[in-house]
């Protein structure tokens, strides 16, 4: 995977805010931001609200045009992989995406890392918020 973007939940209206992404153009990132989240389709934040992964296989398949599929097949990106990510309070605050250029589910391993990266996301950002150092803490 070389492709995948890091969403935050907004405080106010629950839309999306990209944050990072890594190797997917501006304008890709830039249209993410809005989305909203729990909606099925949107940056993979069906799964935000639920706390579960949510893996869209092949996005030429999928019988909903969503504005991430107008954002997505023309980059040639086929499947998106989502994570959320939870602040230490156990609150839903953002998604991890990772996308392909080719359709299909990940693998257990691929799925497992998923899931760790995205602890790993939600660690970062309470880390952010209250200024303590990497040193100070670690995955439970």
């Amino acid at each position: 995977t070389k492709h995948g973007v890091v969403l935050l939940r907004g405080s106010r209206d629950d839309r999306l805010l990209p944050i990072a992404s890594c190797g997917l153009p501006p304008a890709f990132f830039r249209g993410l931001a809005g989305l909203r989240t729990g909606v099925r389709g949107e940056a993979g934040s069906g799964g935000l609200l639920g706390h579960r992964i949510e893996i869209t296989a092949d996005m030429l398949a999928e019988a909903a045009r969503t504005p991430l599929h107008g954002l997505a097949v023309p980059l040639g990106l086929r499947a998106a992989w989502s994570a959320p990510f939870c602040s230490a309070g156990g609150s839903a605050i953002g998604v991890l995406t990772l996308y392909h250029k080719v359709p299909g589910e990940p693998a257990p391993v691929q799925r497992a890392f998923l899931g760790l990266a995205a602890r790993i996301a939600g660690h970062l950002y309470d880390q952010s918020r209250s200024g303590t150092t990497a040193a100070s803490w670690e995955l439970a």
